[in-house]
């Protein structure tokens, strides 16, 4: 018997024309997306890192590639994929069924939990990427700091209270002296209804008077000059003679 090997490359050859679920065929569950019409198609999350999810529901289950040119369907914010139209109806009209053969071919063989990624639909499996991260050897020492207040602020505090006991002596004779004390007054014939009296009076208001138009005078202004201040003559016995002053009016009328 020979038995023919096809390849991943093979296989997608056969959906060279591009084959894709068409809308009349996509009478059942989830949300189709095509690579043409959805933005960052590439960098969907798709369960079971890409294999067909169909035939790893089967019971002699095969780890087949899927094709996401046929579409990938979104069913509870999962994505699969499949290798061929067919097995994307199939698999759409029963999902919960599929998904939990898948489930139980993993629990048969424990090697697809981590192969597939489905620790997920496992409580009790990790994934190697946490295993990594915890130590084999018991941990010994371990660091640890605590805190406390320097001064513990007390919500009960008494303003009243006073621990010095003069201070408490002091407060009691006072209290003691205030019950011997009386108020008295006093009233006489010319004291008696009076009260006091204020008045208010409106004070002067600044009133300001515009005329209609600006008037203006001018002045001459004086300009007075003076010669024969200096250069005074001497006499033969030293004194100086009289001097010659004479006035002279620079002052230039308004007219000119």
């Amino acid at each position: 018997m020979k038995v023919s090997i096809v390849t991943d490359k093979q296989r997608l050859q056969v959906n060279n024309g591009g084959v894709v679920v068409q809308p009349e065929e996509r009478n059942a569950e989830g949300v189709w997306y095509y690579q043409d019409t959805t933005k960052n198609f590439d960098k969907l999350p798709i369960m079971y890192k890409g294999f067909c999810a169909y035939n790893l529901a089967l019971n002699d289950f095969k780890l087949i590639h899927g094709d996401t040119r046929i579409g990938i369907v979104q069913i509870n914010d999962r994505y699969y994929s499949f290798s061929e139209p067919k097995e994307a109806v199939l698999f759409c009209r029963k999902p919960s069924t599929y998904i939990e053969s898948i489930a139980n071919n993993a629990k048969l063989n424990p090697e697809l939990i981590q192969l597939l990624d489905l620790h997920t639909q496992f409580s009790n499996v990790a994934s190697y990427g946490d295993l990594a991260q915890v130590s084999s050897k018991p941990q010994m020492k371990a660091d640890f700091g605590t805190q406390t207040d320097t001064h513990f602020y007390e919500k009960n505090i008494v303003k009243n209270y006073e621990w010095n006991e003069w201070e408490l002596r002091r407060k009691a004779l006072k209290l003691a002296n205030l019950r011997r004390r009386l108020t008295k007054s006093i009233q006489t014939n010319t004291s008696n209804f009076r009260r006091e009296n204020s008045t208010q009076v409106y004070l002067p208001k600044d009133q300001f008077i515009q005329t209609k138009r600006d008037n203006y005078s001018n002045v001459p202004q004086p300009k007075v000059y003076l010669s024969g201040i200096r250069g005074h003559q001497r006499r033969d016995d030293g004194q100086f003679l009289p001097a010659n002053v004479k006035k002279i009016d620079l002052t230039v009328d308004i007219d000119e």
